[in-house]
């Protein structure tokens, strides 16, 4: 090609990566601001959910306020009560003008959603009023309980539409920030196919003709001479030519690098006096003559290692092929040299290496293991002999490691080779960690393993896998004691605050479904404080075990008891037909706990008061029905103990 037609690509490539930098600029600036108005929109979701979240835990502190006499806890309790009247303020005030402590730098103008903050703020201005007053006139040593009703009564009226109000604010943001993204990936659709477009023109009609023309001048550029001493001059190798007497008639730049010296330093100078050591000279004389005849020798069309002396009299490891060749009726010849002294030095660190990797083996902890692409078993550690029950070497190598660990699922079902993770280890070439695997003992016995596979590539093939274990029994262990503290009492072994509520919420959606009842009991028991005061907290210990145990002997085995409480037990009962259902197991549960009870050497009485709550009579939600059932329960307290009431 001319010069001008390389001009030409050069202009044609160099538009075609402008208007592809420009469209990518471009998407990225318009992803950056997205995701700049995104974040903005996420803190705004943020806080209204944090607003929620303050009001939800305003309303459960006022009903713990409500039921609670320990002037400690009351004490704590309004100190909750004052944070979260903070916290609510603050976010509001963001909200309605602005807060860069919140991350929101200015005030939100949109008219939908000034009138949405123009909405919540008598709801918000009458929640704020009544906790103000209710805190100010709540520093004595007890809470007026008058006021405390109001400021209840209060928040039942007002957060429903405060909180619907905020639910609108969020799903405004959140419906605007979808509305972005998916125009946001329209358009970045449509600048990829216009840069797919003018790749695929800029090929067509520039590129393809282009190198069509360049496969033309490489088949010319074969054949000249010049080629081949742009090859010789750069090739990485030294390249030396010698004529039949052995002088030296070409020497490349490589050659220049490799032994020290000039080309016309060298040119016309014999080879061997030059480069070879004394100790070479009694062979190369030795062959001269039948090379000079015959153009063959030990040398010709071999490649042999040996020595050769640089500029500076540095002895260098080198590998020679040489070639001999007819010019003008005499043989020439021409030497290859490829110093070798790195890779000398790295084969004998690969033997150092291999001695230490074949140490790390043998001495890791984990299990490792070989495998080829059949599967069988190439080596392994003693760790892994140990972790499968073998003894020796000859009972794992060659046999195939699936068939020996992984033939069987947990449920002793056989396991499909082709989803074992050895298989698609050599299959697929991919590495993979599996966190939890049951893998099988030599005895038959299966135990837990964390198992990780890498794939082994030798000459860009693939020809295998390695294969570690970690035996993970004690996590096993120690994440099943973990989950049962996360969700059950320690003492009594019942399903704790959490746990019973997420059983609520599951029930509550099985009810609104089928249309069915179900009920909330609220438990606490009478005359335990003298029991822990008069026998000491060992004997209460034994009590509340036994009064768990009997709750559950009244219950059927789809209906949850928990404690959460020191004496406060809840139960849930579902799909009961109606209330008269639920007080009949109160009732139960009442003359089951009104039995003597034996500890040791001691009979104890003891009584308990019982509230109910019924879905749908009594609330539509957890936080309702737990309301109802605990005011029900202060009810029976007040009116004597030892009784069973409904919600009123």
């Amino acid at each position: 090609m001319d010069q001008k037609k390389i001009h030409n690509l050069k202009l044609i490539y160099g538009i075609a990566l402008a208007f592809i930098g420009l469209t990518m600029f471009l998407s990225a600036l318009l992803m950056h601001n997205a995701i700049k108005r995104n974040e903005a929109d996420s803190k705004i979701v943020n806080l209204s959910g944090r607003q929620r979240m303050l009001s939800q835990l305003i309303t459960k502190t006022l009903l713990i306020l409500e039921r609670t006499k320990d002037s400690t806890e009351q004490k704590r309790q309004l100190e909750v009560l004052s944070k979260s009247l903070h916290d609510i303020q603050q976010v509001h005030l963001g909200l309605q003008h602005g807060d860069p402590k919140l991350g929101l730098a200015i005030r939100d103008t949109t008219p939908q959603i000034q009138g949405l903050f123009v909405a919540v703020e008598p709801y918000h201005a009458k929640i704020i009023q009544a906790l103000t007053t209710l805190l100010e006139k709540s520093t004595g040593p007890t809470i007026d309980q008058g006021m405390l009703q109001r400021t209840i009564d209060v928040m039942f009226a007002n957060e429903p539409s405060f909180l619907s109000i905020m639910e609108k604010i969020t799903l405004h943001f959140d419906e605007g920030a979808k509305k972005r993204i998916k125009l946001l990936a329209h358009l970045q659709n449509s600048i990829l196919v216009a840069d797919l477009l003018v790749l695929y023109l800029v090929f067509l009609f520039v590129f393809r003709p282009t190198l069509k023309n360049l496969e033309t001048s490489v088949g010319l550029l074969k054949d000249s001479e010049e080629r081949l001493r742009a090859i010789t001059d750069t090739a990485g190798d030294a390249i030396i030519i010698m004529d039949p007497q052995g002088a030296i008639s070409y020497w490349n730049p490589a050659a220049e690098q490799m032994l020290g010296y000039r080309s016309e330093e060298v040119i016309g100078r014999n080879l061997h006096e030059l480069l070879a050591p004394q100790r070479y000279h009694a062979e190369y004389q030795a062959a001269l003559p039948n090379f000079s005849h015959t153009g063959s020798g030990n040398a010709v069309g071999n490649i042999r290692s040996f020595f050769a002396l640089r500029k500076d009299g540095q002895e260098i490891a080198v590998s020679h092929s040489l070639s001999a060749f007819l010019l003008n009726g005499e043989w020439h010849s021409v030497g290859i040299l490829r110093d070798i002294t790195e890779s000398l030095k790295q084969q004998e660190a690969l033997k150092h290496s291999e001695e230490n990797v074949r140490l790390l083996l043998n001495s890791a902890a984990e299990a490792i293991c070989g495998i080829d692409l059949n599967g069988n078993c190439t080596f392994a550690n003693p760790s892994f002999l140990k972790m499968f029950g073998y003894t020796d070497l000859v009972q794992v190598i060659g046999k195939n490691v699936y068939q020996l660990t992984h033939h069987t699922s947990p449920d002793e079902v056989p396991f499909p080779v082709e989803k074992s993770c050895f298989h698609r280890a050599i299959h697929d070439g991919l590495q993979i960690h599996l966190d939890s695997e049951t893998l099988w003992r030599s005895d038959g016995s299966s135990f837990p393993v964390e198992i990780w596979t890498h794939p082994q590539v030798t000459n860009d093939r693939l020809v295998g896998a390695v294969i570690t274990f970690v035996d993970i029994t004690e996590r096993r262990k120690a994440e099943e004691v973990l989950q049962q503290m996360a969700h059950y009492d320690v003492l009594t072994g019942l399903p704790n605050r959490a746990l019973f509520s997420d059983r609520v919420q599951q029930a509550l959606a099985e009810s609104k479904r089928d249309r069915k009842c179900l009920a909330i009991m609220f438990i606490d028991l009478d005359k335990f404080k003298p029991v822990n005061d008069n026998y000491g907290h060992a004997v209460g210990d034994l009590l509340l075990k036994e009064v768990a145990n009997r709750i559950k002997l009244s219950l059927r085995e789809s209906d949850t008891v928990a404690r959460i409480g020191g004496d406060e037990f809840v139960v849930l009962l579902k799909n009961i037909k109606d209330a008269q259902d639920a007080l009949a197991v109160g009732e139960k549960i009442r003359t089951s706990l009104n039995m003597p009870f034996m500890l040791t050497t001691l009979s104890l009485e003891i009584s308990s008061s019982i509230g109910i709550s019924v879905f749908p009579e009594h609330g539509s939600d957890e936080v309702a029905l737990c309301k109802n059932a605990d005011t029900a329960m202060y009810q029976v307290k007040e009116s004597g103990r030892d009784a069973v009431r409904l919600f009123m």
